[in-house]
């Protein structure tokens, strides 16, 4: 009764949840509600976290079977309701203002394009300037990296490991993301855009996309229609934005190319504000794409910064005291769009004696004619040949045993990045082929050891499948 009379009913009467279920509502009259709301939305998450600690503090130790399975499904169900009402929470503090539900706010997405593969999942390859005025977002202008100049120097808060490892490559527009830590990526851009196209100004946060996002986003808007007529749907977006483009427009006809993409994008966000889009739908989508880390967010501001990182869309590397997780990222080294055909899955195996390997293999299915601005630039490496440089981002806690490429031991490079130890190894994969990296690592001497459960990888083309065996 606690929780329904002092939680449950003052969200169920919340203003968010009357707008909601009113047929002309638009995403930003939710928004504007959320806000209103966020005082209510914090009391009940804080209701509902004292309730569960003070079922799961109950000794059930003397209850009986049925008692004790009741008390049981209550915590965990409680559990359920207090991670939703935090995120809830949090998000009511952050959304409103990134979509200007009280004063317009500017916003620079940008566009990865996992074709040409970084750490973050894709070059940055386009920019796009949205102005959002009450949740209804405008697509004011847009442009390719070339636009962005290159800096001189690292701005303020970007670790400053990046030019020790990356050298003045870090600089340059095409390269802002060859670590896998979004938030250092985007301050590099936005600092970029205010220095070029954005003329002094700075935007409110920095946002990452890419066409298989867009593609996700289309189920809810519908088809489009690109700038050239060409019905862009969900099924085909990362089709035609990272193969089909690049046999329809040349390198000679970036402007095109570069028009077909933002018309497709100014599309799909009229349409996502419009008051037919669905809530629901487009809260699972944009969470799933989250999960994905197709869409993460960085903002200027440090309140809504820690709010993007607690919500987990930030795109941060996290604590390197963390030895749970394990970050695995492709760097692109030959200039071309061939991960585009790139298949990859990985594999986390277990040994009877505490060792761990974690295994990537990486399979192309590059076919035997492509575009010339597709391929391999490299001089002396077959033009259809992959090369891409691997990183692993794990934990100092984690004791590293072996590295194998294609069943082969190799040396690698062993750098830090904000406390985290990156192991880096290039690879080259043949069109038709599959080759597996291997990382193991090994249980230390007389002690307990927490294991990698939490594998995260840059997105590419294609998802990537996480599996286990004998763990």
């Amino acid at each position: 009764d606690y929780v329904a009379q002092s939680a449950v009913s003052p969200l169920a009467q919340s203003r968010t949840i009357t707008t909601v279920k009113r047929a002309d509502r638009s995403v930003g009259d939710i928004l504007v509600s959320l806000g209103e709301d966020k005082d209510v939305i914090v009391d009940a998450a804080k209701v509902i976290a004292v309730s569960q600690r003070a079922v799961e503090g109950i000794d059930r130790s003397g209850l009986l079977g049925p008692v004790d399975r009741g008390v049981g499904e209550t915590a965990d169900k409680l559990g359920e309701l207090r991670s939703l009402t935090r995120d809830a929470a949090v998000a009511a503090g952050a959304l409103p203002s990134l979509l200007g539900a009280q004063t317009p706010s500017t916003l620079l997405l940008v566009f990865q394009n996992p074709g040409e593969a970084r750490a973050t999942g894709g070059l940055l390859g386009a920019w796009g300037e949205l102005t959002a005025t009450r949740g209804r977002m405008s697509l004011t202008e847009f442009g390719a990296n070339d636009d962005l100049p290159t800096l001189t120097a690292l701005p303020e808060g970007v670790n400053p490991q990046l030019t020790a490892l990356f050298g003045e490559d870090i600089l340059l527009s095409q390269n802002a993301n060859l670590s896998a830590s979004w938030p250092d990526a985007a301050k590099l851009v936005s600092t970029m855009w205010t220095k070029g196209p954005g003329r002094g100004r700075t935007p409110d946060a920095v946002i990452s996309i890419d066409p298989v996002a867009l593609g996700q986003l289309l189920k809810i808007t519908g088809p489009v229609r690109a700038s050239d007529g060409t019905e862009v749907t969900s099924g085909n977006a990362a089709d035609v934005l990272l193969r089909r483009v690049y046999f329809r427009f040349d390198e000679k006809d970036q402007a095109r190319r570069l028009a077909f993409l933002g018309s497709v994008t100014k599309a799909v966000f009229a349409g996502l504000t419009a008051s037919s889009a669905s809530p629901l739908e487009l809260g699972k989508t944009l969470t799933r794409l989250a999960d994905d880390r197709r869409i993460m967010v960085w903002g200027q501001d440090s309140e809504a910064q820690n709010a993007w990182q607690s919500l987990d869309v930030s795109g941060d590397l996290g604590a390197p005291q963390d030895a749970s997780r394990l970050t695995f990222a492709l760097n692109n080294a030959e200039a071309s769009k061939l991960q585009a055909y790139l298949a990859t899955s990985v594999t986390r195996s277990c040994a009877v004696n505490g060792s761990q390997t974690v295994t990537a293999a990486l399979k192309s299915t590059v076919p035997a004619k492509l575009p010339d601005y597709m391929l391999s630039h490299v001089p002396g490496l077959d033009r259809r040949t992959m090369r891409m440089v691997s990183s692993w981002y794990v934990s100092p806690r984690q004791r590293i045993g072996t590295m194998t490429v294609d069943g082969r031991p190799v040396s690698y490079a062993v750098n830090e990045e904000r406390g985290w130890t990156v192991l880096r190894v290039t690879v080259e994969v043949k069109p038709g082929q599959t080759v597996p990296i291997a990382v193991t690592m090994s249980a230390p001497a007389g002690g307990s050891r927490v294991g990698v459960t939490d594998i995260r990888v840059a997105p590419q083309v294609a998802a990537v499948p996480v599996t286990s065996t004998g763990c």
